[in-house]
This record gives structure tokens, C-alpha cells and sequence, in this order.
């Protein structure tokens, strides 16, 4: 396994317009985000040589890493999409980081985005979420995305202790930690009320513990630490990343309350909490407490009535997810 500490920077970020924007597509929302990230690292469009995408689901372009370089009028060295559902984020990063260590590409920016909120409508993202459940086996018993982690949660509250005020408390922080940035979709604080009384979507999950459906997109440029000192902004250095699969699909879980992010998080020479609390990607609020078991590479539980204060609530640190929380998804950045 290739150690990454501190050999790959985040040399530059930006961000699309995000919420509803029916003007756009996915592949204009991408190549919104990817000039401002190329802009915020100090570089040029030619100063790009490798390019990691995620899918769309609204313009299925057969190679989407291909689109957007044509789109852009970009020349590649190293090009690759990756389709891993919540995790695509951080398989992205890794992909870039190997990139850019190996000597296969200078810089390689990671892009995802789409519009789902404007460019499906109801019926067809309600199918969506359906369509990802086993073909056989859930499916074609009305299972959706939504009433998948609702399992998840029901063996979490039964087995911790904890209860839907344990859980909203997750959607309030994380609202919080969302609104500190200036391109959020969502405006306004949640309160504890406001998660309790949504409307429920499959019990104990209501509307305010589930992942936003925006117009997004979202890009980064990735290089080597050499190269630190010529950007015009201090990096963001990487620390790790680690991968590992469990299953597909929940009939096939080993657990429903630890995944694989504590074997992913155990790279050599990264910080296992480090690793497992930045790379760690969710699209629903209350994973974040449940995460407190499976994340960190521990078996307890970390969350419920023992602790009912926010979990990631103080400290300083703002969990990445925070900013899907109310600026994402688009899909998976």
C-alpha cells in the first residue's frame, strides 16, 4: 500500500451555484466548479493534466471524465470516473493523490456534480432511490434508500439506547455547521422542533434527517507537497485514505451497525480518527452519530442517551459533511 501522508496537497477548491438551478446542467454545474477550484490553485486550464469524475445521473454521458475535458478544451495525461455511491468522494481522492505521486499526472482535478433537484423531478428520483435496491431480493418489495437506513437506525436506537431527539440533535449541528458557508442552500438554523415535527419518510427517519437533493457541483485540485510553496494560498495537506467494501446492498450486511470505514481508516502512517473523520462521506444526518462505531474502527456504540449532547458539536472542527448537509448533494462531492 502506497503511504500518502503529506506527500499530496489540496492546492484549490470551488463550488457551483447550488440549490435549484434550472439553467444549468450537470456538465455546465461541473465545469462551473472546476474553473473556480483551477482559479483558487493559481492555475490554468493547461496546467491540468489529469481529471477525476464522478456519475451523473441526469446526463449519463457514457465517459463523463471525457465530456467535461472537451467541454473545458482540457489535454489528459490520467483520466477515470468512479462510481462508489456515498463514498465516490474520497475514492476520488485517492484516485487523484496515487495520480499525482506516481508521476501520472502534475495536477488532476477532482469534479463531481449534477441536478438532480431541477433535472429529474419527484417521480423520477423517487425511482432512483428505489432502483438501487437488490433486483431480486428488495426491490421488488417497495425498499428504497430511505427505508435502508431506516433499518439501520432502528438496530442503532434498540441496541444504544437512543432516541429520535438523539438523532435530530445530528440534523441541528450539522445544519449549523453548514450554514458557516457563504454558498449554503439552506439559510436558516434548524431547531430540535422543526426535525421533530417533518414529516416522517421511513421510521424513525423524518424529512430533516435525510440528505438535501440540490443543483451542485464541487471540485478540487490535487498535486504533489512539493509544490506547496507555489501556490498562492496555503494547502490542505493529505493525511490518508483507505478504502474497503462490505456489500452492495443491506440484505447482504455483515452488521448493520459497523461498516468498513474502521478497516479503511487503519493506513499506514495515518492517524486512524484523522483519517476516518475526513474521509468518512454520509447522505444521511444521523450516520453521523452512528458512525461513533463503525468509523473510528471501535465496536461501541459512541452515541445515544449516554451522550446526548451534538455529536462533532464542539471543538472547533466542522465535519465535512457538514456542507452536504445543506449544500449538497451534487451528487457526491
Amino acid at each position: 500500500m502506497t503511504a500518502l501522508r503529506n506527500r499530496a496537497i489540496v492546492a484549490g477548491v470551488g463550488d457551483s451555484p447550488i440549490g435549484k438551478v434550472p439553467d444549468m446542467s450537470a456538465l455546465e454545474l461541473c465545469v462551473a466548479a472546476a474553473r473556480a477550484a483551477i482559479a483558487d490553485a493559481g492555475l490554468t486550464v493547461r496546467d491540468i493534466d489529469g481529471l477525476v469524475t464522478a456519475y451523473t445521473m441526469t446526463e449519463p454521458y457514457p465517459v463523463f471524465y471525457g465530456a467535461l475535458a472537451e467541454a473545458m478544451g482540457m489535454t489528459l495525461r490520467y483520466g477515470v470516473e468512479q462510481t462508489a455511491g456515498g463514498g465516490t468522494s474520497g475514492v476520488m481522492i485517492h484516485d487523484a493523490a496515487l495520480a499525482v505521486i506516481s508521476g501520472r499526472a502534475d495536477a488532476v482535478l477532482v469534479v463531481s456534480g449534477d441536478n438532480r433537484a431541477t433535472g429529474m423531478g419527484r417521480d423520477n428520483a423517487v425511482a432512483a432511490l428505489a432502483a438501487w435496491g437488490h433486483p431480486d431480493y428488495e426491490y421488488p418489495y417497495g425498499g428504497f434508500i430511505p427505508a435502508y437506513y431506516a433499518l439501520i437506525a432502528q438496530r442503532y436506537m434498540h441496541t444504544y439506547g437512543a432516541t429520535s431527539e438523539d438523532l435530530a440533535r445530528v440534523a441541528v449541528t450539522q445544519r449549523g455547521h453548514a450554514l458557516r458557508h457563504p454558498n449554503a442552500h439552506m439559510t436558516k438554523p434548524l431547531t430540535l422542533d422543526d426535525v421533530l415535527s417533518s414529516k416522517p419518510i421511513a421510521s424513525p427517519l423524518r424529512m430533516f434527517d435525510c440528505c438535501l437533493i440540490s443543483d451542485a457541483a464541487g471540485a478540487m485540485v490535487i498535486t504533489r507537497a512539493e509544490r506547496a510553496a507555489d501556490m498562492p494560498r496555503p494547502p490542505v495537506y493529505l493525511l490518508g485514505v483507505g478504502e474497503a467494501f462490505t456489500h452492495e446492498h443491506i440484505l447482504a450486511a455483515p452488521d448493520l451497525l459497523h461498516s468498513g470505514a474502521g478497516a479503511a481508516a487503519g493506513v499506514p502512517g495515518s492517524p486512524c480518527s484523522a483519517c476516518a473523520r475526513a474521509t468518512r462521506q454520509e447522505p444521511w444526518r444521523c450516520l453521523r452519530r452512528w458512525g461513533g462505531g463503525g468509523g473510528g474502527g471501535g465496536r461501541g456504540g459512541g452515541g445515544g442517551r449516554r451522550n446526548s449532547n451534538p455529536i462533532h458539536g464542539g471543538g472547533g472542527r466542522v465535519p465535512p459533511g457538514g456542507g452536504r448537509r445543506v449544500t449538497g448533494p451534487g451528487p457526491e462531492a
